[in-house]
């Protein structure tokens, strides 16, 4: 229901127009009929606490120029809720994301390794292979799209694998998708100190340094953890970020059509494999920024890892 100025003002309300159909609200000038229209207050702060309410929940701050039918906040704000119940009844709801895989799994693992290289001088394992290409040497690559060339075992081209009850598809990690490339840490070289505090300027020093031996250099590699899922959620709306394929360092301009936005939006250090790595690629989608018909095609790829809960957009994101 709502109040038609016309016929409950009458002689009080300007006419009809195109941005006011049903009468245009007017000051009283004097006392008297025919002055303006005579508000009362209860009805005042109704009206405006619905719109301010909407306004409020759609994030939206009045521009303070007066709506009309052509050109209204309160109607972008109704759009915009709307729009994003819509979204909400796409994804599932957090115990129907968590069922997907809980108890079909034994634990964390590799589902399935993918295929790998056709270049039998590269292959590692199964869906595990090394490149000697200078552009993406030191690296090892998981996956390999049959259509480039992949072989092997495997019922699927990329690797899948389960972290903390999430199956997530590693393809695009650092690439365009057809596989995943992870960036190896240099070895190392005998210059760093043990303690941190820095490197020697050659080897002779730091052999001098360990008296007969490079006692006090590093010369083991550090283990690291190649593929992590955070404990915490995803929360979209805070962040504004949603990962292609669930990955963090994903490396494709664009997945099912929707293009990804580049490092500018992502500072380097938040996708860093290792300390001193500056070359991973870190592509996401800027979530305010998607037109709705493209967030739906997000939510509905079961790879993005996004579910609702108590209202919220949450993924499940992986980072190498």
């Amino acid at each position: 229901m709502a109040k038609n100025l016309l016929t409950e003002y009458p002689g009080k309300v300007g006419g009809s127009t195109p941005q006011y159909p049903y009468g245009e609200p007017r000051d009283v000038i004097t006392n008297g009929d025919g002055t303006g229209t005579p508000w009362q207050a209860e009805l005042i702060k109704d009206i405006y606490g619905l719109l301010q309410a909407i306004l409020t929940e759609a994030g939206i701050t009045p521009s303070n120029t007066a709506d009309n039918a052509t050109n209204s906040q309160y109607l972008d704000g109704l759009r915009d809720i709307l729009g994003q119940d819509e979204l909400l009844a796409l994804a599932p709801s957090k115990a129907e994301f968590e069922a997907r895989t809980r108890g079909k799994y034994a634990g964390s693992g590799f589902v399935h390794w993918g295929k790998h290289s056709n270049v039998s001088s590269s292959v590692v394992n199964s869906g595990m292979y090394s490149e000697k290409v200078p552009v993406i040497a030191n690296n090892v690559t998981l996956g390999r799209d049959a259509t480039a060339g992949g072989v092997g075992m495997s019922t699927t081209d990329l690797p899948f694998v389960v972290i903390n009850d999430v199956l997530l598809n590693l393809g695009g990690i650092d690439s365009g998708g057809a596989t995943s490339r992870i960036t190896l840490p240099p070895a190392p070289d005998g210059l760093d100190k043990r303690d941190g505090s820095g490197r020697y300027p050659d080897l002779a020093t730091a052999v001098a340094a360990g008296t007969v031996d490079l006692n006090e250099s590093m010369i083991n590699a550090s283990d690291i953890t190649i593929l992590r899922s955070p404990v915490i959620p995803n929360d979209i709306a805070t962040s504004d970020k949603v990962y292609p394929n669930s990955l963090k360092q994903f490396g494709a301009t664009s997945l099912d059509g929707v293009s990804t936005n580049d490092t500018e939006l992502n500072p380097m250090w938040t996708d860093a494999i290792f300390a001193s790595d500056d070359t991973t690629t870190y592509n996401c989608w800027e979530w305010s920024t998607l037109p709705d018909a493209n967030k739906a095609i997000v939510i509905n790829n079961p790879d993005n890892n996004i579910y609702s809960d108590n209202g919220d957009l949450k993924q499940r994101p992986l980072e190498v």
